[in-house]
C-alpha cells in the first residue's frame, strides 16, 4: 500500500502582505473602485458633487487616498505616497491620520541628512501640528511634532510638546 501524498503548500505571493495590512488595503480599494465603476455606470459619475444618494463623501475618498499613500510608501515610493496623501488632505483637511501621515513622509526625506533638499522640517512640522489640531488625542501626531523640533534644534518647545505624553 503506497504511502499517502502531502499536498504541496502554494507559496505566499505576498509574505508580508498580511503583516503590513495590504490585504484590507486593496479589498478597501477594489470596494471603492467597484462603488465609482457602478456610479458611473449608472451615469451617477461617482463624484463627491453627485446627486446620487450613494456618491462617496469627500471624507470617504481621502480614506481611500490616505490607504493608497500607505501602500506606496511601504512599497518604497514615497514621492507617490506623498501625491495620494496630499490628496487625501485636499479631500478633507481635517483627516488627522493623512496629516500625520504626510509629516511622517517628509520626516523620512531627512533620514539621511537635514541638509537635503528633500528634507523639508517646515512642511513636517506644519502638518504635525495640524493633525494635532484636528485630533488633541492624537498623541502618535505630538510625538512626532516632538521628534521634527528636535530635529529643527528647538529643545524647549520640544520638551514642552512632548512633556504631556509622561503623563
Amino acid at each position: 500500500m503506497a504511502a499517502p501524498v502531502a499536498k504541496a503548500r502554494a507559496p505566499q505571493i505576498w509574505p508580508r502582505a498580511r503583516l503590513l495590512g495590504i490585504g484590507r488595503i486593496m479589498r478597501r480599494f477594489l470596494s471603492i473602485a467597484v462603488v465609482s465603476l457602478g456610479l458611473g455606470a449608472c451615469g451617477g459619475g461617482g463624484g463627491a458633487s453627485s446627486s446620487m444618494p450613494g456618491a462617496q463623501s469627500p471624507e470617504r475618498q481621502s480614506e481611500g487616498e490616505y490607504d493608497l499613500a500607505r501602500e506606496a510608501f511601504y512599497k518604497g515610493e514615497p514621492r507617490e505616497a506623498l501625491a495620494h496623501v496630499r490628496k487625501a488632505i485636499e479631500l478633507d483637511d481635517e483627516n488627522a491620520k493623512a496629516l500625520y501621515f504626510a509629516s511622517a513622509i517628509h520626516l523620512s526625506f531627512c533620514v539621511q541628512s537635514t541638509e537635503t533638499v528633500d528634507c523639508r522640517l517646515g512642511d513636517a512640522e506644519s502638518y504635525a501640528r495640524r493633525s494635532m489640531k484636528a485630533d488633541e488625542h492624537f498623541h502618535d501626531a505630538r510625538n512626532l511634532l516632538g521628534q521634527v523640533l528636535i530635529l529643527m534644534k528647538r529643545y524647549r518647545e520640544a520638551a514642552s510638546i512632548l512633556e504631556p505624553l509622561t503623563r
